[in-house]
């Protein structure tokens, strides 16, 4: 029995070994550190960054291993914020350090509740912790979804669309319940 109904994607364990690069780490996160305090339009691009490397420090490696560096690293500087004031009477909650362990187990979170709690906001939170973390993540509507899936079997494309869908490592689907999938799919929904 297998234990997963799709290929897991390739994940590496650990950081991977850039000997040409290691000398001039904390030159390029010094570049990204001080590229947080200028206007976005000012910021190094990492062609730029490359350049100055071979410019100033004689760096002889390539333009990859400097993307390769660069892109993720400016993805964990980013801050992420989320508010954490509620009117009086809700709950609040500090996951501080939360994992998302449940995405390498392929296990899904489902959050119930009426409407105006917050459901939305902590997917979003959810999503955007994932993202910073290299987890490729699609939020969605349930209603989004079923168009597509409908308008891809029209088209017949369903197969393309569900290998998309599936290709995605955390998949959020919001307002699910929100509006009932008869109203949505009438005729292929008995009543």
């Amino acid at each position: 029995m297998l234990g997963h109904s799709v290929p897991r994607g390739y994940r590496r364990g650990e950081a991977r070994h850039r000997p040409k690069l290691a000398a001039h780490i904390g030159f390029i996160d010094q570049i990204l550190a001080d590229d947080l305090d200028t206007p976005k339009k000012q910021r190094h691009t990492i062609q730029r960054i490359y350049d100055r490397l071979r410019e100033e420090r004689g760096f002889d490696g390539g333009y990859t291993m400097v993307r390769d560096y660069v892109h993720p690293r400016r993805l964990t500087m980013r801050e992420a914020f989320v508010p954490l004031a509620h009117p009086v009477g809700h709950a609040q909650a500090d996951f501080g350090e939360a994992r998302a362990e449940f995405v390498d187990r392929r296990e899904n979170i489902i959050a119930l509740g009426p409407s105006g709690v917050g459901k939305t906001h902590l997917a979003i939170a959810i999503g955007l912790a994932a993202c910073q973390h290299g987890i490729k993540t699609r939020f969605a509507t349930a209603a989004a979804i079923v168009h597509e899936l409908i308008e891809a079997r029209d088209k017949q494309c369903l197969l393309r669309l569900q290998k998309q869908l599936a290709n995605h490592e955390l998949l959020i689907i919001d307002e699910l319940g929100f509006v009932p999938l008869s109203n949505l799919v009438p005729n292929y929904c008995s009543s």
